[in-house]
């Protein structure tokens, strides 16, 4: 690969990340997380406020670490090995898994993972959209993980799903910067995309909240 394929390369991967990281900045009630398989050991290499509220732990303890951290040594290793496959397999799914708090706590977690392409360096990123559902597992009477879900049908239904709204996140995300100044036009082709944006959130959101437990 030439310096120049390799440099123009390298700017078409900061593009995606950047229309990824604006995607993030519009979950205000919903964790998202970005994590760059390319890297040693697969850090985040972005956490939005929420995740931050969530868990406890700042964006600067944080950033350029593997998630482990949530895991403190007492994570149900089942649902974590599956976990890796899926990763690995570089494809969709969902767990629901015991995690901790910076002060120790334990929560409920479940992440849904969606695998982002780049045109020219395959699967780079890992998309995770967290919720915090102890609320919803207090009705059950075991302590351990309930159950994990990965098999080709449910893996393609949350791609299926997921895959559209985020799409159009991320074009909504690439359009803003496009109608930056103050005119009237740009400001009223702004609300529209802020508004289709809030929408797009929403259908995600609700779709990782109505996963089966």
């Amino acid at each position: 690969m030439t310096k120049v394929a390799y440099a123009a390369k390298l700017t078409s991967m900061d593009n995606l990340l950047k229309a990824l990281k604006t995607c993030g900045e519009q979950f205000k009630d919903t964790s998202f997380t970005i994590v760059d398989m390319h890297k040693d050991d697969s850090p985040l290499v972005y956490v939005n406020s929420h995740f931050s509220n969530m868990t406890g732990f700042p964006h600067e303890e944080i950033i350029n670490k593997n998630c482990r951290f949530l895991q403190a040594g007492k994570s149900d290793q089942l649902v974590l090995k599956s976990l890796r496959s899926s990763l690995k397999k570089g494809i969709a799914s969902y767990h629901d898994l015991v995690n901790f708090k910076k002060d120790g706590a334990p929560f409920w977690n479940r992440p849904c993972l969606f695998p982002i392409h780049h045109e020219i360096a395959g699967l780079k990123y890992f998309v995770g959209i967290q919720m915090d559902i102890t609320q919803h597992k207090e009705g059950y009477e075991s302590h351990s993980v309930k159950d994990f879900v990965e098999n080709d049908g449910i893996s393609q239904d949350i791609h299926d799903q997921i895959e559209n709204p985020l799409e159009q996140l991320l074009q909504n995300s690439r359009a803003l910067k496009y109608f930056a100044d103050n005119d009237p036009e740009s400001l009223q082709q702004r609300q529209k995309i802020a508004h289709d944006i809030s929408q797009q959130v929403k259908t995600l959101t609700q779709y990782v909240a109505s996963l089966k437990v």
